[in-house]
């Protein structure tokens, strides 16, 4: 078995003007230096606008029970990929110890400096050289074919940017919880409405664009994927989105009810979305979709504090939704939020159980 193994700190002990030296002293080493995005090395994978070569970028942190899983699937793909770069971000636990367990040469474990996701996800970036980035969370997995059928995919849309798949939720004990289809095309509209939103271990996206894009924003607060919906809009700000309409990614979907009750962690939620349309509106984007991406942003986190037992906020937020812009999703939950608890609660629970006896029913 062959592991690349990365010391954490280890770039910073090289200069940027080093790099060429140390290619010829350690070729396995260079090709995972955690370079700037806009001075990535291109002697790479990533050499003919024909082929697609598809690096596999899974960050994690105190993964031991599902990081071996997750590898292995994306090692057991039908249509292999060229790498699967592990960023372990400071786990606490036996999570590098799982991924040596596993006898590939191409895993590479990358050493994270335990900042969070959104640094972690960057460091796979500038490791990978694959013409395509395919990102898998650490307790997540594919199916075999994930990668064949978004390979084929991509094939037949060459000026594509980004590719979201279905997906199958499941809760923390593998039941199915939902459903998460996607569309063969994927317009920047769906996306800034919220009416796609995409699950990022069924995301491939183009290396050059999202090193162009600078990576994931690792700047915010919360801890809700604002950074993925951020790194999706600006992407898809640069090109032609697709879908893969067959769910053949599986993502775990944890029970997040006392975090999402918390004030603070709404207040950091809330803050986040707009900075995400501040940086969207500061990027460029037409007027017209930054008033329409701010109204649904707003009602969304007015959605949030509803589910939190919080009205008063709810009602707040809906209103300010509205002023952005007149909406049917910004009307319905201010009137929502209107309603006396009794009520309220009421219609909540009747839709649960209709959505219940859909998925049992497989309608």
């Amino acid at each position: 078995m062959r592991v690349t193994l990365i010391p954490r700190g280890f770039a910073a002990r090289l200069a940027l003007g080093e790099v060429v030296d140390a290619i010829d002293e350690a070729r396995q080493v260079t090709r995972v230096l955690p370079l700037p995005f806009r001075q990535h090395n291109e002697s790479d994978l990533a050499t003919s606008t024909d082929e697609v070569t598809i690096s596999v970028v899974i960050a994690v942190r105190d993964g031991e029970r599902t990081i071996g899983a997750a590898v292995q699937s994306a090692l057991d793909q039908t249509s292999p990929p060229a790498e699967v770069i592990v960023v372990d971000d400071m786990s606490t636990d036996a999570t590098t110890a799982r991924v040596l367990d596993l006898a590939s040469d191409r895993i590479v474990l990358v050493a994270g400096e335990g900042r969070g996701v959104a640094a972690a996800r960057n460091s796979g970036i500038r490791t990978a050289r694959g013409s395509w980035i395919a990102f898998l969370d650490g307790d997540d997995y594919w199916e075999a074919e994930f990668l064949e059928c978004a390979r084929r995919r991509v094939r037949l849309s060459p000026d594509a940017v980004a590719c979201f798949g279905a997906a199958v939720p499941i809760d923390d004990h593998g039941r199915v919880v939902g459903r998460h289809t996607m569309r063969e095309v994927v317009a920047f509209e769906d996306l800034v409405s919220g009416r796609i939103v995409p699950t990022t271990s069924a995301t491939l996206v183009r290396r050059d664009a999202v090193i162009a894009c600078d990576g994931f924003f690792e700047g915010f607060r919360s801890r809700a994927g604002v950074e993925d919906l951020d790194l999706w809009l600006r992407i898809a700000a640069r090109g032609p989105c697709i879908g893969l309409t067959r769910p053949l990614s599986v993502y775990v979907v944890h029970d997040e009810r006392d975090r999402r009750r918390s004030v603070e962690a709404l207040a950091d939620l809330e803050g986040d979305r707009e900075l995400v349309i501040d940086r969207l509106a500061a990027a460029g984007s037409s007027a017209r979709l930054v008033r329409r991406g701010r109204a649904i942003m707003r009602a969304r986190t007015a959605r949030y504090w509803l589910r939190a037992q919080m009205p008063a906020p709810a009602r707040a937020a809906a209103a300010s939704s509205l002023r952005a812009r007149p909406t049917l999703e910004g009307f319905m939950t201010l009137a929502l939020a209107s309603l006396p608890r009794s009520l309220r609660e009421g219609m909540v629970v009747r839709r649960r159980r209709r959505r219940a006896a859909g998925l049992r029913g497989g309608t």
